[in-house]
């Protein structure tokens, strides 16, 4: 759109209409392009025209606003001031309003569904990559991830495994008695023929590697659900979601089945792109971060960080925590070799940390070099952490301290005792080894967050902090005196403050055009004194008080209405701005009656003719 033309064609369109209703609108049209004129009434409510408020171009698939002197570009239903706004305020002339609103919508939506037509065939080419899923992977879901059940018979002497789906021999079975099956030795619960129902759901990963060499972590869900008759067993494997990893640049794309009932594509598409699966109880699957890992691919895919897991140091709990955490392990261990370190440790609880460090160098198999922590700090680390942010506690403190004590790691890891934000604001402070701070503290049995409130306190009392004012004989004394001088300090400076703004109050009132006149027995006046604000606020139980800052920087003004009869009882809280009624309530907020209204118009009159005869006498 030619913005020149568009506002010399502004100068065409009448800016004053006679109206009935508060709001009107107009349609335009030039060449191909259509105008929406909106028209508001002037001030007073018994005015019969209105001025131009705003207007809105429409040129095919294009839109702007003209308002006020500047462009708002977008569709009518986007801007603040738009169709919501329009439609609860105009009552001649709606259709028009609505009738623009759902052409744009029409355009809008049909671009929408232009692209996501197009790109939906490039979503498809990309899912190409994914290989064929492995002969056995589903034997492995049977016999790996599902529960396995031995329905028995003790008169036959018989149970079934629903595993393998054989039967064998038996002496005699209890209801839950933990079996082995004598043919796939998977460990199955015994259940009563013809007794029970199951519902399982359950999850399981497989890693495989794309033509393109990067890695794609396949999601499925497997349901298994089967009456009290053992033949109407039923099971149902299904994919879900699938997290491509490249191996190079280490990014990372998830794809989700695309099942939405709208949807005219069935298929895997990005998540940015799912369609309100969150309407529908069948895709909460889409947010699944744990399954059983698929093991049976593993010499095929050499480069999986996860091949850590088979190592024969690594402990059960280890190969848990990869497993539970697998998409985020294997974005880890991609990105930041030196973890593989770790996971042949086992230190589960170092893996837990380095997800809170500020800073990780990418690309580093040294973990020293890695998390910028001297290797001294590291080998003195605790055998477990507890807090998972010491490694970060470590990484702030590493530059002025490269050998910490036992003493001061067991501090460290305790995060009750120095949380990571009050110890990173001490050392903004004081300059001091750390082992003298952590040994002072722990003598008087406080925290690093109490330390940081006694220092911050003698701080804003500008008290010279050094060693006698840093480490006082007796902390928790000298804490409570500073503490009580500053909420003192802080009174006197508020009272100060208070005053301050009373002198700059009191000047504006006596500057200020709306003197206090009486009309039709009301008593329209400026507040007292900005105490008398509060007050209003209290007693009229409204939001008054909050509107003192803008009354002193002359934004506006606030005048109280009083019935004559009792002066001292509050009545009417009026806002006024450049001789305009904002608003006008009485008691909760309760809007003025017509009459009331009339007296306060009424009184901006008279304040206006009172200014004009100054001037005249001037």
């Amino acid at each position: 759109m030619d913005k020149r033309l568009l506002k010399q064609w502004i100068l065409d369109i009448p800016t004053i209409k006679l109206m009935i209703d508060n709001y009107a609108v107009d349609i335009y049209k030039k060449n191909k392009i259509r105008a929406l004129a909106v028209y508001e009434k002037e001030d007073l409510k018994n005015a019969r025209y209105g001025k131009l408020k705003f207007i809105h171009f429409i040129e095919e698939e294009k839109w702007t606003t003209y308002k006020e002197e500047k462009w708002y570009p977008g569709s009518l239903n986007l801007l603040t001031f738009g169709i919501y706004c329009l439609e609860n305020k105009i009552y001649k002339n709606k259709k028009i309003v609505k009738y623009i609103n759902k052409k744009e919508k029409e355009i809008i939506d049909k671009k929408r569904n232009d692209k996501y037509t197009k790109e939906i065939n490039t979503f498809k080419e990309f899912n190409k990559q994914v290989p064929e899923v492995p002969k056995n992977f589903y034997k492995f879901i049977n016999r790996k991830v599902m529960n396995g059940y031995a329905l028995y018979n003790n008169k036959n002497h018989q149970a079934y495994c629903t595993t393998c789906q054989n039967k064998f021999n038996i002496k005699k079975l209890k209801r839950e008695e933990k079996i082995t099956c004598p043919f796939c030795r998977k460990h199955l619960q015994a259940l009563p023929i013809g007794h029970y129902s199951y519902y399982q759901e359950k999850y399981s990963c497989l890693i495989q590697k794309t033509p393109k060499n990067n890695l794609v972590l396949r999601y499925f869900l497997c349901i298994k659900t089967s009456s009290s008759s053992m033949s109407k067993e039923n099971s149902c494997i299904a994919e879900v979601k699938r997290v491509f990893f490249d191996i190079e640049t280490h990014e990372t794309e998830i794809y989700i089945k695309e099942t939405y009932k709208g949807s005219n594509y069935y298929g895997f598409i990005p998540k940015k792109y799912e369609k309100g699966t969150q309407n529908y109880w069948q895709q909460k699957d889409y947010w699944v971060q744990r399954g059983v890992l698929y093991t049976g691919n593993l010499k095929e895919i050499q480069e999986v960080p996860l091949k850590y897991i088979y190592n024969s140091k690594c402990t059960k709990n280890t190969i848990d925590f990869l497993q539970n955490n697998i998409q985020q392990s294997i974005k880890n261990l991609l990105q930041y070799p030196f973890i593989e370190t770790y996971i042949k440790e086992n230190r589960i609880d170092i893996l837990e940390a380095l997800g809170k460090c500020e800073l990780i160098v990418p690309e580093t198999k040294e973990p020293s070099k890695a998390l910028k922590i001297s290797r001294n700090l590291l080998k003195n680390l605790p055998k477990k952490i507890d807090d998972t942010y010491l490694l970060a506690k470590l990484q702030l403190i590493n530059n002025s301290i490269n050998a910490l004590g036992e003493t001061e790691m067991k501090y460290l890891n305790n995060y009750n005792l120095c949380n990571y934000e009050a110890l990173k604001n001490v050392y903004e402070i004081i300059n001091e080894k750390f082992d003298k701070v952590s040994r002072y503290l722990e003598k008087n049995d406080s925290t690093m967050s109490d330390y940081y409130d006694y220092l911050k306190n003698l701080k804003e009392l500008h008290i010279t902090i050094n060693k006698k004012s840093a480490f006082p004989d007796n902390f928790w004394k000298a804490h409570d005196e500073v503490v009580v001088e500053y909420a003192k300090e802080k009174a006197k400076l508020k009272d100060i403050q208070n005053k301050e703004k009373e002198i700059k109050y009191k000047k504006i009132k006596e500057e200020s055009i709306y003197k206090p006149l009486i009309i039709n027995d009301l008593l329209i006046r400026l507040p007292e004194s900005l105490e008398e604000i509060k007050i209003e606020g209290i007693l009229q139980n409204n939001c008054v008080n909050g509107y003192v800052n803008r009354i002193l920087d002359k934004q506006t003004n606030v005048l109280f209405g009083r019935k004559v009869s009792r002066p001292d009882i509050p009545y009417i809280t009026i806002e006024i701005k450049d001789n305009r009624v904002l608003q006008a309530r009485y008691k909760g907020n309760i809007n003025c009656t017509a009459e009331d209204t009339k007296t306060i118009e009424s009184y901006i009159a008279s304040i206006k003719a009172l200014g004009k005869q100054k001037n005249q006498a001037a």
